[in-house]
């Protein structure tokens, strides 16, 4: 995406978006980086695994030993990591998943096939990841997970030429009568807000975007590296201001949602 010189600022949005399974091995510091940016992370599981315990050519994925839920696994992927293919799960029962397999070299199930599947849901306190895709999961280092993830392709819809950014760390006071005569704290919640100004140029009718959720970009350098401050937030109020001797324009507020990163880059 070509960025236009001597901006500051944008509001991106999409129509919407496409929810992808991505399978993943983390590295020795638990990071990894997933195969698209612009992404809201909507869960990660744990590396389920198993073999094929059933006839051969099978459709049907079979493991006697499985415990599963019926149908808590539809909409995620298995993958035949014997013939290196996968599909996404139509449904299952207690011990059997039923999935169109491709992209392999038999596509189906044969007795002895090794299998993975997004098994055991993670806790969100135990992983984090920013908006370019890169998973930070240090429980799970060096463990396959699986990436339940939403990917919009993104296109500017509004820019702005001035721009305020708070990013704010709760200190909470722990200070008691056993503290050494200094008052102590510990780490509290993080968030972050901004503001912005736009011209109105265009017929844009931002009152539309109150209370959506879009990617916004606080640029910090507009040349090749693009430098940005980058998250999901949501639009919280529009101001007109109309002075008769100079442009219209039109203040924003934006109220941050889970991390702000600093990026560069397309």
């Amino acid at each position: 995406m070509s960025e236009v010189s001597g901006k500051i600022g944008a509001i991106y949005m999409s129509s919407g978006g496409t929810q992808l399974f991505e399978r993943i091995t983390l590295n020795g510091s638990g990071i990894q980086t997933l195969a698209n940016p612009n992404v809201w992370v909507n869960a990660l599981y744990t590396d389920d695994t198993g073999t094929h315990t059933g006839a051969a050519d099978q459709a049907v994925l079979t493991d006697a030993g499985a415990t599963w839920t019926i149908n808590a696994l539809v909409g995620r992927t298995i993958y035949n990591t014997t013939d290196n293919s996968s599909g996404t799960i139509i449904s299952n029962t207690a011990d059997t998943i039923t999935a169109t397999l491709s992209g392999g070299t038999d596509d189906d199930w044969d007795n002895g096939d090794a299998y993975s599947v997004a098994g055991t849901l993670v806790d969100e306190a135990l992983y984090s990841y920013t908006i370019v895709g890169e998973i930070t999961c240090v429980s799970q280092a060096n463990n396959v997970v699986h990436i339940d993830y939403t990917y919009y392709t993104v296109a500017q819809v509004a820019g702005f030429f001035n721009w305020t950014l708070d990013i704010v760390g709760e200190a909470l006071e722990t200070t008691d009568f056993g503290s050494d005569g200094h008052r102590a704290y510990i780490p509290g919640i993080q968030g972050w807000s901004g503001s912005a100004d736009r011209h109105f140029i265009t017929t844009l009718n931002m009152a539309d975007y109150v209370g959506s959720k879009y990617i916004i970009r606080f640029y910090m350098k507009t040349t090749t590296t693009k430098y940005r401050y980058q998250g999901w937030a949501y639009v919280t109020g529009i101001h007109l201001t109309t002075p008769v001797d100079a442009l219209v324009t039109e203040p924003l507020d934006f109220q941050g949602v889970r991390t702000i990163d600093y990026v560069s880059g397309v």
